[in-house]
């Protein structure tokens, strides 16, 4: 059983995480009820099914297994959410843990890595010239969907 003093720091600690969060998303979010158990995770966040553990000992492996558990039994539409777990132990830097095909997708979507992956690729025909030129327009679009609005 945790003692309040424990518990108080792990709230600040997702309090502290969800000001991160809002200023990353440059939007407003919030904690999930604590009370709701598998129904919502610390702080919740579009894409992200974010988990929080601070102290002497942070339970990270727990922290993860709690929420793949947690997101094969929560509402439909939180599913293709990653779990995120954020953790620090007392007094150091705060880490983030999350599965490697996340990582390796964020690695992919990246601006750096889609410059050198595009600079060192060649391009064997115009049939690929074409397709990646689309995807260019593609992206374009979205930013002025954006920028308008519209997504």
């Amino acid at each position: 059983m945790m003692s309040k003093m424990q518990r108080d720091k792990g709230a600040r600690f997702e309090r502290w995480t969800r000001q991160q969060f809002e200023y990353l998303y440059n939007t407003t979010l919030s904690r999930g009820q604590q009370r709701a158990g598998a129904l919502q995770p610390d702080v919740i966040a579009p894409d992200w099914w974010i988990e929080c553990t601070v102290g002497k000992n942070p339970r990270v492996y727990a922290k993860i297994h709690q929420s793949e558990r947690d997101l094969k039994s929560c509402a439909h539409e939180h599913r293709s959410k990653k779990p995120l777990i954020i953790h620090k132990k007392d007094r150091e830097d705060v880490w983030v843990t999350l599965r490697w095909k996340d990582f390796v997708e964020l690695l992919q979507n990246s601006q750096s890595y889609q410059e050198l992956y595009y600079e060192k690729k060649e391009i064997p025909n115009e049939r690929t010239r074409n397709i990646r030129d689309i995807q260019n327009k593609q992206d374009k679009q979205d930013v002025v969907k954006h920028l308008e609005g519209d997504i």
